[in-house]
């Protein structure tokens, strides 16, 4: 049984040093190919790329953008989101309209869970869609030229640097400040939540105070739910929310939602978070 063990073993670092061996002559001719290979990889890679756009273009309901030489200009009918809807899930359609003559920031308004981030989310897919060169959903779709797109979107803190939700979301607001241009796309999704309600109201107001003060505005879509900031007036501001229906049934005391998922013009007063928390099933 020893010697069976042994003869074993000899022939595994038989295989480890012939295997080492192969794999160091196979080191040597990469390194000898590598400028070569390095070529192949890339120039697959983006035929990689330009085949997924050619697929991607071929969906159903997908257009070709027009690009326009208009400055801060994105104008969309029957616009989708594309991850959403790549999901089969039956997603509503909504213009976008954002210019010199359709307002550069729109404020968003409209109930929990009734569209308003996956609308922001949306945007922006389609703007980087068109920009790599990719058809997009929607059934018309003309847009300017960005050279930047900024999001503050999402809550998250950072415990090891110890920031919190707030102040992780206060130091990306200073990022775009300090980094937008005029031919930026600002998308901002509920600034000032992190906080007191009255210290959110302040800092979401005080932020489309300041764009909309701007001698050049970049376009900026911000959803909210602080109904105080429709109350700005600026011929550069418009108010959308996401449509909803709101019934009471016999016998209950409480109202039901339903949302649309629709863009309308104005603004919602209601955010309905009592009836999140009862869908949640929260008492």
């Amino acid at each position: 049984t020893m010697r069976l063990i042994e003869k074993l073993q000899y022939h595994k670092d038989l295989l480890l040093h012939e295997a080492n061996e192969e794999f160091n002559f196979f080191s040597i001719r990469i390194k000898k190919e590598y400028s070569s290979l390095r070529d192949y990889i890339k120039n697959i890679g983006i035929y990689d790329a330009i085949l997924a756009l050619a697929a991607t273009s071929c969906n159903q309901n997908y257009v070709r953008p027009r690009f326009t030489d208009k400055k801060q200009f994105i104008k969309a009918t029957n616009a989708r989101n594309p991850v959403i809807e790549s999901l089969d899930i039956s997603y509503v359609p909504n213009d976008i309209s954002m210019s010199e003559e359709d307002g550069k920031v729109l404020i968003l308004t409209g109930p929990n869970m009734g569209g308003k981030s996956s609308y922001v989310r949306q945007v922006a897919l389609l703007v980087i869609l068109a920009q790599i060169g990719s058809f997009v959903p929607a059934d018309f779709f003309e847009l300017s030229i960005f050279d930047s797109i900024f999001t503050r979107i999402g809550a998250y803190d950072n415990i090891l640097q110890g920031e919190s939700t707030f102040k992780v979301e206060m130091t990306d607001i200073m990022q775009i400040i300090e980094g937008y241009t005029s031919g930026s796309l600002l998308l901002l999704d509920e600034v000032g939540r992190g906080t007191s309600t009255e210290d959110g109201k302040a800092i979401a107001y005080s932020l489309v105070k300041y764009f909309l003060d701007l001698p050049d505005c970049p376009l900026v879509l911000f959803t909210t739910h602080y109904p105080t900031l429709a109350s700005i007036s600026n011929d550069q501001l418009r108010n959308y929310y996401m449509d909803y229906i709101e019934e009471k049934k016999s016998g209950q005391n409480w109202s039901s939602v339903v949302f649309l998922y629709k863009l309308r013009p104005g603004t919602a007063s209601n955010s309905f978070g009592l009836n999140v928390a009862k869908l949640a099933g929260i008492d």
